[in-house]
């Protein structure tokens, strides 16, 4: 049994745009490698919209470790 997850708090405001170059890749790239829609990373990007909790948690994600991010979204969960 796995023991429980800790509360974590995910940051109010995520500047994608910097998490997204900090990789190097272009936005078309970096949506596609990291399941994000183009017009969604976008949209972010260009302050059209602000990511939900959930969506500002996969930049956190992505600027601490991309790698995981892109093993975990392969992953095969037998859905």
């Amino acid at each position: 049994m796995r023991p429980p997850l800790e509360a974590t708090a995910v940051p109010r405001k995520v500047v994608v745009a910097a998490v997204r170059r900090k990789t190097g890749l272009g936005q078309a790239r970096s949506a596609g490698k990291f399941g994000i829609r183009l017009r969604t990373l976008q949209d972010w990007e260009q302050g059209r919209c602000q990511p939900t909790t959930m969506g500002r948690a996969r930049p956190v994600l992505i600027d601490r470790d991309p790698r995981a991010v892109v093993r975990a979204l392969k992953a095969d969960w037998g859905d």
